[in-house]
C-alpha cells in the first residue's frame, strides 16, 4: 500500500513564510514507524501547480492512498485536491482529517468527495484503518470514522478515546516535510516572530494537546481534555531538532502552554540552558509578575494572550473565565518584564453592543503601547458561537459558508448598519495607529531571489527608545513593515519603502498619462493603499473606489474613498465604478494580476506598480 501524505498549500508562491502545522507531520511519522510506504509532498515548497504535482506523484508512486487535513477554512483547497486527485486516479481512497472533519463530520462527508473522515486525534486511528484496508475488515468496528458504506448509509462510528500518553507517540515527521528548507527560507520580517535573528530559524513543537476551557468562539477538534508529554520526552525532541536543524527560536504551539505553575517554571530551568528564545500561548490569569519574571529570564520573548474584550459582560457570555482588570494587569506585567504581546481584541460577540464595543476601544485607545490588534469576531465551525448561529437561522447554507471560507458574519446585538460603522472604525483604527520605530538608517545590502531587495537597517524603538541593527529586512510584503526591538521585544511599526515615492510618483505619471482621465479604481484595501493616497500622486487623483475581496472592509473608507467588496467579480460589476484598475499589492501582485486578467477582455485597463522592467527603467 502507497500513501500520500500532501501538505495543502497555504500561500500564493513558493518562499512566502507559512506556519508550519504538526498534524500532518505527526500522523506521517506514525505512518512511518509502522511500516507504510509514505511519500510527503509539502505544496508550500513546490513551484509546479497542484495538478503537475498531482499528476507526477499519484501515477509514479503508484499511490493508493491520499491523507490529507486542515481546518474549516481549508475546505475549497481540500476538496480541489481530492477531486483532481480522482480524476487522475479514480481507485484512489481520500482520508480526511484535522478540524475541518472533526467540527462537522456528516456535512463534511457528504460534501467534500472523501472516502474516509477521521474525527479527533487521528494517530491511533489512522493505522486502525489502513490494517482493516489491508485485512478487508469492519470499518465499523473503528473508532472515530465517518464513511458511506456499501448500501450507502452514512456510517459515524463512537468517538475515539484520545491518547493520554502522548510521550508514545513519534515525533513529527520534519525531514518528510522539508524541515530544512522551511527553515532556510525564513527572514526576520516574515513574521512578528522571526526578528531576533538576522538569520532566524525557528522550529514548531508542542508540550501538550488540547485546552480545558471551553469559549464560545473556539472549536478544539481533540477536545477539552488537557494532555501534556513529559519535560524529558519534549526536550529528547528539542535535543534532536536543535542539533539537526541549527535551530535558534522555538514556537510552542499548544494551545495553553501550561495550567500548572510548577510545570512552567520546571520548563523555564530546563530551556535556560539551551540559549533560546521562545514563544508560546497563555491565559492571563495564569501569570504574574513572578512567573513572567522566570518566564523572561529563561528566553520567553513573547506571549500570545487570548484578550477577546474589556467588557466583562462580554467576557462571561464568551465564557473566558477571566475579567477585564486581570487583563489590564497582565499585559502591564508583561510589558515591564520585556517580554512582547501578541494580543487581539474581538468583536461581535452575541453579548456584543456598541456600548461594550466602544468600551473595549476606549481601552485599548489608551494603551496604544500594548499594540493589540482589532479584529471582528469569527464563527468557526464546531463552535458554540456557530452552532448558536445555525440555530438562529444567521448561517442559513453551511456548505456556503464553508466554500466562502467562514466569512465574518453578524451575530451580535448590534445592527447591520451600526456594525459596517463599527468594522469600519476597526479597520480605520488598526490602519493608521500603529505604534511607529523611528529609522536612524537604512542601506540596501543584497536580493533575495524570492523577495526580492534586502536591506540593514537601524532603527529606535519607541518603546524603550534603544536603537537596533537588523539584516536581511526585505519589504515583499509592501510598505509597512511589522517587527520588534531586540531589547524589549516590543512591536512597532516601519516603513521601509523599497522604492522612493519620487519614484512611485513617476510610475503614477506614466499611468496617468496613458489613462488619459479614465476612472481609476485601486484594487486592495491594506496598508499599502493608504500609503499611496498619503504619500503619492495618486491620492490626488479622482480615484473613483477602492476594491478589496475582504467582506470585513465592504463600505468602509480610507482616506474619504469607498471601499467596495464585489462578489462575484465580474466585468460588470467592475464597470459600474472604474474603467482602469491599480493593483495595490507588492506581495502578490502577480496573483491578483492572474485572477483579474480576464476583466481585460471587457476594456478594463490593469496596472502593476512593481512591474520589474517599469521600475528599471524609472531607476535608470
Amino acid at each position: 500500500m502507497n500513501i500520500l501524505v500532501l501538505y495543502p498549500r497555504l500561500v500564493n508562491y513558493v518562499g512566502e513564510y507559512y506556519d508550519m502545522q504538526l498534524g500532518l507531520a505527526y500522523i506521517s511519522a506514525t505512518m512511518k514507524q509502522f511500516g507504510y510506504s509514505v511519500t510527503v509532498v509539502n505544496l508550500n515548497h513546490e513551484k509546479r501547480t497542484v495538478e503537475a504535482v498531482l499528476q507526477d506523484v499519484l501515477i509514479n508512486h503508484q499511490i493508493d492512498v491520499l491523507c490529507i487535513g486542515g481546518q474549516s477554512t481549508d475546505y475549497n483547497r481540500i476538496k480541489r485536491v481530492i477531486t483532481l486527485s480522482k480524476q487522475i486516479s479514480p481507485g484512489i481512497i481520500s482520508i480526511v482529517g484535522g478540524g475541518i472533519v472533526s467540527s462537522m463530520p456528516k456535512l463534511i462527508l457528504e460534501n467534500l468527495g472523501m472516502t474516509f473522515g477521521v474525527i479527533g486525534e487521528g494517530e491511533k486511528t489512522i493505522i486502525k484503518l489502513l490494517q482493516t484496508m489491508e485485512t478487508n475488515g469492519d470499518f465499523s468496528q473503528i473508532d472515530g470514522i465517518i464513511y458511506i458504506d456499501s448500501t450507502g448509509q452514512v456510517i459515524q462510528t463512537k468517538p475515539i478515546k484520545v491518547s493520554k500518553d502522548l510521550d508514545s507517540i513519534a515525533y513529527p515527521d520534519y525531514e518528510g516535510f522539508g524541515l530544512g528548507t522551511y527553515l532556510d527560507l525564513q527572514l526576520p520580517n516574515d513574521s512578528l516572530y522571526l526578528y531576533p535573528y538576522d538569520k532566524p530559524r525557528m522550529i514548531p513543537m508542542i508540550f501538550s494537546r488540547s485546552c480545558p476551557y471551553a469559549c464560545t468562539f473556539c472549536y478544539q477538534p481533540t477536545g477539552r481534555i488537557y494532555r501534556k508529554r513529559s519535560i524529558d520526552n519534549f526536550f529528547t525532541e528539542l535535543d534532536q531538532v536543535v542539533n539537526k536543524y541549527d535551530v535558534n527560536l522555538l514556537a510552542v504551539y499548544d494551545d495553553l502552554f501550561s495550567v500548572k505553575r510548577d510545570r512552567s517554571i520546571e520548563f523555564c530551568e530546563r530551556i535556560k540552558d539551551y540559549k533560546l528564545k521562545w514563544i508560546a500561548q497563555m491565559r492571563v490569569d495564569m501569570v504574574d509578575n513572578e512567573l513572567l519574571g522566570i518566564l523572561s529570564d529563561a528566553g520567553c520573548y513573547n506571549i500570545s494572550y487570548g484578550l477577546e474584550s474589556m467588557d466583562d459582560t462580554v467576557l462571561k457570555n464568551m465564557k473566558k473565565k477571566t475579567k477585564g482588570n486581570r487583563v489590564a494587569e497582565a499585559l502591564e506585567e508583561t510589558y515591564q518584564n520585556n517580554i512582547g504581546i501578541q494580543g487581539n481584541f474581538i468583536f461581535g460577540d452575541s453579548a456584543e453592543t456598541m456600548e461594550t464595543a466602544e468600551k473595549t476601544i476606549k481601552w485599548w485607545s489608551q494603551h496604544k503601547k500594548f499594540t493589540i490588534n482589532l479584529f471582528p469576531i469569527l464563527t468557526y465551525p464546531g463552535s458554540g458561537l456557530y452552532l448558536e448561529s445555525v440555530q438562529k437561522g444567521i448561517i442559513k447554507d453551511e456548505v456556503k459558508f464553508l466554500e466562502d471560507e467562514c466569512p465574518m458574519i453578524n451575530v451580535s446585538k448590534i445592527n447591520d448598519t451600526d456594525f459596517s460603522k463599527l468594522l469600519t472604525k476597526l479597520n480605520r483604527l488598526n490602519t493608521e495607529h500603529g505604534y511607529n520605530g523611528q529609522l536612524i538608517s537604512v542601506k540596501q545590502e543584497g536580493h533575495d531571489t524570492i523577495k526580492g531587495m534586502l536591506y540593514t537597517a537601524e532603527i529606535e524603538c519607541p518603546h524603550c527608545h534603544k536603537t537596533s541593527i537588523y539584516k536581511n529586512l526585505h519589504d515583499k510584503r509592501g510598505v509597512k513593515l511589522i517587527t520588534a526591538c531586540r531589547h524589549c521585544n516590543q512591536r512597532f511599526d516601519l516603513h521601509i519603502p523599497q522604492l522612493s515615492e519620487q519614484t512611485l510618483n513617476k510610475r503614477f505619471d506614466e499611468i496617468l498619462e496613458e489613462t488619459n482621465g479614465s476612472r481609476i479604481a485601486i484594487w486592495g484595501a491594506g496598508e499599502h493603499t493608504l500609503f499611496l493616497l498619503e504619500r503619492t500622486v495618486l491620492g490626488k487623483s479622482n480615484i473613483s473606489c477602492i476594491f478589496d475581496n475582504n467582506k470585513m472592509k465592504n463600505n468602509s473608507e480610507i482616506n474619504n474613498v469607498k471601499v467596495i467588496a464585489p462578489a462575484p467579480v465580474n466585468s460588470d460589476d467592475i464597470k459600474q465604478y472604474a474603467d482602469v484598475i491599480v493593483i495595490s499589492t507588492k506581495a502578490h501582485e502577480n496573483t491578483v494580476y492572474k485572477q483579474l486578467s480576464y476583466l481585460e477582455d471587457s476594456g478594463i485597463k490593469l496596472y502593476k506598480l512593481y512591474c520589474q522592467d517599469k521600475l528599471d527603467n524609472l531607476l535608470d
